[in-house]
């Protein structure tokens, strides 16, 4: 039994260990979690929002750096090329890392050097 008619159904959303949520979405094309039954929700939203499928190569960025806030207004689409070179840009300038293993601020975002530094020290 799947879906809503599994005895473990919790209304098809699921947070992952970083704080991304996932909604059951079994004909998505996309949907490639959980067996092909779940998509990211930052995913949909995203795609709803620029009115098209998102492709392969397109990334969604969260623009506050809170990677559970996807209201529309936070998600931008963009390439893998785009999205690294705007977050080098961004971290350069503002003098600060993105933490991508290990524990995160207890907002989720990013850390700076100076609290990267003491985390690391501990």
């Amino acid at each position: 039994r799947s879906g809503d008619k599994n005895p473990n159904w919790r209304g098809g959303r699921n947070v992952d260990e970083n704080g991304r949520v996932a909604v059951y979405a079994p004909e998505h094309p996309d949907a490639r979690m959980g067996g092909g039954q779940y998509i990211f929700e930052y995913r949909l939203i995203a795609a709803e929002k620029i009115g098209r499928p998102l492709t392969a190569d397109e990334i969604v960025h969260h623009i506050d750096g809170d990677i559970r806030n996807n209201h529309p207004d936070n998600l931008a689409v963009m390439t893998q090329a785009e999205h690294c070179s705007l977050h080098t840009t961004a971290l350069h300038a503002a003098g600060r890392i993105r933490v991508y293993s290990g524990p995160r601020g207890k907002n989720g975002q990013f850390l700076s050097a100076a609290e990267r530094k003491k985390l690391h020290a501990e």
